[in-house]
């Protein structure tokens, strides 16, 4: 309240803001605004053929990011409709026109899959060696394992408790607490926890494949929500549970 009342913190319904945060905003969009169609394309003055394996409209959104000559070009989509695909493609194109591409993701796993379809340098927006620092995690943050570890199976999710030394202290969902040290790192992505109103017979968008006994999941998937229990587990109408 007193952050408020000085102005540092502003509020507009349930979303809030540092004055300091949109400034930084402002001079972003302010940054791209200025380089709107100010450099060279993207791919050069070369012409490029895309693969065959993509869609129609996966080699227009390539052609309109090599023909980009703004600071910043922008491609979005939804989960499933084929974004990496596309990005593999851009960067067989980026090489042929003699220039360097540098991939970063949210997490870890993203990198993972990037790391797959070529982008061998891809690195996290989370630098592992912030991750490896024991001293930049507290009580609350999930670890979510995208690799088997001792004390986590792949895919499981633990909370973090606390540290321990130089240790990440771990709670699974058996009430197990386990340790983690700075050279497991790369085996999980760290989330916040954030609370999400759920009711019956909303649909939801999975976000990742997740293949485990009695589990299913898939990348892109629409599902609707019957019924979120006391244990806040969200059940679904087709009888799967998340």
């Amino acid at each position: 309240m007193i952050q408020e009342s000085a102005g540092t913190v502003l509020r507009a319904g349930h979303e809030v803001a540092t004055r300091a945060s949109l400034d930084r905003e402002q001079e972003m969009v302010e940054r791209i605004n200025r380089g709107l169609g100010h450099f060279e394309p993207l791919g050069g003055h070369g012409d490029f053929i895309a693969s065959d394996r993509l869609r129609p409209e996966q080699k227009q959104v390539v052609q309109f990011l090599l023909d980009s000559r703004d600071f910043a070009v922008d491609l979005r989509g939804a989960a499933g409709t084929g974004k990496t695909a596309t990005l593999q493609e851009l960067h067989r194109s980026l090489r042929e026109a003699g220039r360097r591409a540098i991939a970063v993701a949210p997490t870890m796993s993203a990198v993972e899959e990037l790391h797959k379809v070529g982008f061998s340098t891809a690195m996290s927006l989370e630098t592992t060696a912030q991750r490896s620092d024991a001293r930049n995690f507290h009580e609350g943050q999930i670890l979510e394992f995208h690799r088997p570890v001792k004390g986590a199976d792949k895919n499981e999710a633990l909370e973090v408790v606390g540290v321990r030394g130089n240790k990440i202290v771990a709670r699974n969902g058996h009430g197990e607490e386990h340790e983690f040290t700075s050279k497991q790192a790369k085996c999980f992505d760290v989330y916040e926890r954030r609370e999400i109103e759920v009711s019956p017979n909303d649909r939801l968008l999975l976000t990742a494949n997740r293949r485990e006994s009695g589990f299913r999941a898939t990348n892109g998937e629409l599902v609707t929500a019957s019924r979120v229990d006391k244990e806040g587990r969200i059940h679904l109408q087709d009888g799967g549970c998340y």
